[in-house]
């Protein structure tokens, strides 16, 4: 991709290598989008991010120098002592930085502008703007740039973050610069505080961003955040985001703890509550004006009835529809598409009637429609008329299995009105509401407790089901 911003300068990146791993695929290509080439300096590297390097490098190879420290790798005990990684790496932290300054001397190329992170930061996409009213300023030569650090993803940030350090410089303009002797916050010699502008929330530290990075680091650099610090969750992907726009939301009452967002594990993500009720009054107010007649469900009723608020784990936002209504979803779709909701799915894999495991109709119903606005997903499972029309049936998979949610079908008229107020607008909810969270999450339904319980011990569930 061509850079469309200081087209004119010559922009090279930098970045010291050693255990960066999978992280990599971040922060190489976010240097390639706005640097004309860049080194990848390796120091004590394994193997993984060496193999990751050359990969990039046979993709890049006019755009890509890689080159090493050339100073003593780790010993045996330094790679088995706790922190025994980062004891070695501080003392050699100005001479193995120097090493990048010294290659890119001897490149023999006029570099106007050098971009300088570590292996486990990136930029958002404010960067060209930043560097456009740096390169502006003739008594500027550097920019110190204070991180914001995510958590588990790219859409969760928490406040915890190291001091400023200087990534950026006018290159060209610093023949003396030098990382030696090495002083603290990244602070280059010749450098003054008058040099440099400082930046916050556009330097992103990925530094807890995945498990394996996470338990990396405890290891062999510094304790991982407290389970008690607190997250907010992102509407988008943060490198999208401004830093007035990150600034904002860390000004707010915090979505969640550590403890809280670890409980998904790996694959269930929580929503954040401003992400999930934005999501949830924007899905529901395009329903009504569909005609679409909806319910909360799961989760999102047992959040706001029991707790009178969202869960702060919940990874979805859930909603019960009337098949009836299903052609009003379909024929809509680009409504939804207008008014922001993206990844719209349709799953119908589900037959219309199952008598028996060898009994099943040719004809599949949709069991759910999903769509996703503020990183939030909104599942909306269609409930059909049983056979004998005196239950709604909810159709649904796990792991292979065909069965169903079934409810007396009264709990769904909506000729009564069942509701529950947040945040200003009233939320329609089954009727004998108290039954329909009991037969979903069991008698000790309003105990607060993580995760649903597993369908196969719901009264709910039956295993055969015929709708009309």
């Amino acid at each position: 991709m061509k850079r469309k911003f200081l087209t004119n300068l010559n922009i090279w990146g930098a970045t010291l290598i050693s255990r960066g791993g999978k992280v990599l695929h971040y922060t190489i290509p976010c240097l390639l989008k706005y640097c004309n080439k860049i080194l990848l300096m390796m120091d004590n590297e394994n193997e993984e991010t060496r193999n990751i390097a050359y990969e990039y490098q046979k993709k890049y190879p006019n755009r890509i120098h890689i080159a090493e420290t050339g100073f003593p790798r780790a010993t045996l005990k330094q790679e088995k002592d706790p922190r025994g990684l980062f004891h070695r790496f501080k003392p050699l932290q100005g001479p193995i930085r120097q090493t990048v300054i010294d290659y890119l001397r001897n490149t023999n190329e006029k570099i106007d502008i050098l971009i300088f992170p570590d292996s486990d930061e990136i930029f958002s996409d404010s960067l060209p703007k930043l560097l456009e009213d740096f390169w502006a300023m003739p008594d500027k030569k550097a920019i110190t740039m204070k991180p914001v650090d995510v958590f588990g993803d790219i859409m969760t940030i928490h406040s915890r973050s190291m001091t400023g350090h200087t990534r950026v410089f006018k290159f060209a303009q610093l023949p003396d610069l030098t990382a030696v002797p090495y002083r603290t916050a990244c602070n280059y010699r010749p450098l003054t505080k008058a040099d440099r502008i400082g930046s916050n929330r556009v330097l992103i530290h990925l530094a807890s961003l995945n498990t394996e990075k996470r338990n990396w680091r405890a290891k062999h650099w510094k304790p991982n955040a407290k389970n008690s610090e607190a997250l907010w969750r992102l509407p988008r992907e943060i490198t999208k985001m401004t830093p007035d726009e990150l600034r904002e939301i860390l000004q707010r009452e915090p979505d969640m703890n550590i403890e809280e967002y670890l409980r998904g594990g790996d694959k269930r993500v929580p929503l954040g509550v401003e992400n999930a009720s934005k999501a949830l009054k924007e899905a529901t107010d395009l329903l009504d004006e569909l005609g679409v007649r909806y319910f909360l469900a799961f989760g999102t009723c047992l959040g706001l009835v029991r707790d009178k608020g969202l869960i702060k784990w919940d990874w979805d936002v859930d909603l019960i529809s009337l098949g009836e209504d299903n052609e009003k979803i379909e024929t809509n779709v680009d409504k939804l598409t207008a008014a922001g909701f993206t990844e719209f799915k349709r799953k119908q894999d589900i037959p219309k009637w199952k008598k028996s495991e060898t009994e099943k109709s040719e004809e599949n119903y949709v069991r759910t429609y999903s769509f996703k606005k503020y990183g939030c997903r909104v599942d909306i499972d269609p409930a059909y008329i049983s056979a004998d029309g005196e239950s709604r049936i909810i159709l649904k998979g796990r792991k292979r299995e065909m069965f169903c949610a079934k409810y007396p079908a009264h709990w769904f008229d909506t000729e009564i009105t069942s509701d529950v107020e947040y945040r200003g607008k009233r939320y329609r909810i089954p009727h004998n509401v108290e039954d329909y969270l009991e037969s979903n999450y069991g008698p000790n339904w309003n105990v607060p407790a993580y995760g649903p319980m597993p369908w196969r011990k719901r009264p709910c569930m039956n295993q055969t089901y015929e709708c009309k």
